[in-house]
């Protein structure tokens, strides 16, 4: 039974996937790129930041394709740009990007473990593990702004009844006060 192809990168930029592809290639391990984006036109239903370029690898080559490009990122390390934002990271930013491979590309993962090891972290597999476990939880979520502009307008709304209701009986109570002037011929 031939392995099936699975999702390994999506990109947004097709030469990126085309060029990747090109460097696994070179390793013998085959891939396939799939356009995933809409049918229908962007301009009518907006487009959308998910990436649309699937580049595929068979089942079998996972592991493999993911320790070639680990070891291509390792050996162009020292070419990153002095602005690239993760050299800004703290300690702790940085564990957290080593922690949390799903949220973090290949590269990061690689620059992120050798600035630890230049900052004087030894990181052994079972380090990674306890910084895991002792992950700070998630920040609370911001409350529904929806339902709170709702509740704004309902209160904006019932103090505009009141004052112009109020304006209205002061308006009638000085016309029954005031008293009219007739012209004299």
């Amino acid at each position: 039974m031939a392995d099936a192809y699975l999702t390994f990168q999506k990109f947004t930029d097709p030469r990126l996937a085309a060029a990747i592809a090109k460097k696994l290639s070179e390793f013998h391990i085959e891939t396939l790129i799939e356009d995933a984006s809409s049918l229908l036109n962007p301009h009518l239903i907006g487009s959308t930041p998910e990436p649309a370029i699937h580049l595929k690898v068979r089942s079998s080559d996972l592991p493999r394709a993911h320790q070639v490009l680990e070891e291509y990122y390792e050996r162009h390390l020292d070419d990153v740009d002095p602005d690239y934002y993760l050299l800004s990271f703290t300690d702790r930013e940085l564990m957290n990007v080593i922690a949390n491979p799903d949220e973090w590309g290949l590269f990061d993962q690689a620059l992120a473990k050798k600035l630890m090891t230049g900052h004087g972290y030894t990181l052994t597999p079972k380090e990674i593990e306890r910084y895991k476990r002792q992950k700070p939880p998630e920040p609370p979520t911001p409350p529904d702004l929806h339902s709170t502009w709702q509740h704004m307008n309902r209160i904006f709304t019932f103090f505009d009844h009141v004052i112009d209701n109020a304006a209205e009986r002061i308006d009638h109570w000085l016309k029954k006060k005031t008293p009219r002037r007739r012209n004299k011929p």
